[in-house]
């Protein structure tokens, strides 16, 4: 088992670097770039495996106040993160039903239209 100080450290270390993960992707995503939503989904679970694994250790009781602000700011982007990942889902069902109805309607010989024209 881990000794407390050094899971403080580890779970500092894996906090800077999903923040800076959350940074990047949520950057990349208000600028609808999806390039590297792959590499960014990898480095973001393994950030939260190593904060779950950590957590085990280190209750919310028990963690230092000097991790709190960077656990707040963890929590912020993450929740603006799904925010926007949710937009761009949204967004991709939407484009997906559109093409889903003109695929259905250029397939259509008219027998059983919507709408009587």
């Amino acid at each position: 088992m881990i000794d407390r100080d050094t899971s403080i450290g580890v779970a500092r270390v894996a906090l800077n670097r999903l923040v800076r993960t959350l940074d990047a992707e949520n950057n990349a995503l208000a600028a609808l770039d999806a390039r590297h939503i792959g590499e960014f989904c990898a480095a973001k679970t393994e950030s939260l495996l190593e904060l779950h694994h950590i957590g085990i250790s280190i209750s919310a009781q028990t963690l230092p106040d000097d991790l709190k602000p960077l656990v707040s700011l963890a929590r912020q982007k993450l929740d603006l993160n799904q925010w926007l990942l949710l937009m761009h889902l949204d967004a991709a069902r939407a484009i997906t039903t559109t093409i889903m109805h003109a695929i259905c309607d250029s397939e259509s010989d008219g027998t059983y239209s919507r709408s009587i024209r």
